[in-house]
């Protein structure tokens, strides 16, 4: 009480503080809103900067193999040149030594000559690093190698791949493949890396109807005895489907003197519990 009376509160006054106090309602809650926002965005960013560290890592090793593998070749291929270089200068001097001889020789006593027969046979291998997602996506990338040897000793001819993803439904397959013949003519031949073009003109309806992609080199490559080539740096995208508990990419290798084809000594499967 003030001079004996009761304090009159101001009514316009009230309205005012309950209205501030509304609209600071609101912007804390668009506040909140916005930071749960840049929070995912965050998230979102930090898991793409995995799949590229995990990506660089995966090249940088396949390159560090890469090299290795090509000083181990150069090396061992000076040492079979040495090798053969010692060789003739040996078969030089029997020769020399078996043209003495002959004259003495009987016809019906001269060797037989010996025919090596030809062994055209291939393998294939898959080599790849699976990314996972994280807990707020659902796609696995898969990021890997297709290395094709011949291990027969004749040149093969005209390879051809086909890799299938099962079921068909599961995701798609990408990589250094040339989709038309208007890409094909940019083509750059002396490119180290070895490029692909899909076999089928129609590739998409037969990934869509079968999930398999049918690929080949641009230029006709030759792959002698004991030498490989990859299709290198491929992805799939995989996403679990309904009703299936698993997924697989299998690989399949084909050419002219082995129509008939090879399936690859491994395949990429995952499986959920």
């Amino acid at each position: 009480m003030k001079g004996g009376k009761l304090l009159e509160r101001d009514p316009s006054k009230q309205k005012g503080n309950k209205d501030r106090y509304l609209q600071l309602e609101q912007k804390i809650i668009h506040y909140r809103s916005e930071a749960a926002n840049y929070e995912k965005k965050i998230q979102e960013l930090k898991q793409q900067l995995k799949k590229e560290q995990t990506r660089n890592q995966y090249l940088q090793k396949r390159l560090v193999d890469t090299q290795k593998y090509n000083i181990e070749n150069y090396e061992k291929k000076i040492l079979q040149l040495e090798e053969q270089l010692i060789q003739m200068e040996v078969e030089l001097e029997e020769e020399k030594k078996q043209k003495e001889e002959l004259l003495k020789i009987k016809p019906k006593d001269e060797p037989k000559e010996i025919k090596i027969e030809p062994v055209y046979s291939f393998q294939a291998h898959f080599t790849y690093s699976t990314i996972l997602p994280s807990s707020d996506e659902d796609t696995i990338s898969v990021i890997g190698d297709f290395i094709i040897q011949n291990t027969g000793n004749q040149p093969l001819h005209d390879l051809i791949l086909c890799l299938r993803i099962t079921p068909k439904e599961a995701g798609k397959l990408s990589g250094k493949i040339i989709m038309n013949s208007k890409h094909k003519k940019e083509f750059q031949h002396d490119s180290p890396i070895l490029q692909w073009e899909f076999l089928h003109d129609d590739w998409m309806k037969k990934v869509r109807e079968t999930g398999e992609y049918w690929i080949r080199p641009v230029e006709g490559i030759v792959l002698p005895p004991k030498e490989t080539l990859s299709f290198s740096g491929f992805e799939a995208k995989l996403k679990r489907t309904e009703n299936q508990n698993s997924m697989m990419i299998d690989g399949f290798i084909y050419c002219t003197e082995i129509p008939k084809g090879t399936h690859a000594l491994n395949n990429i499967i995952l499986s959920f519990i």
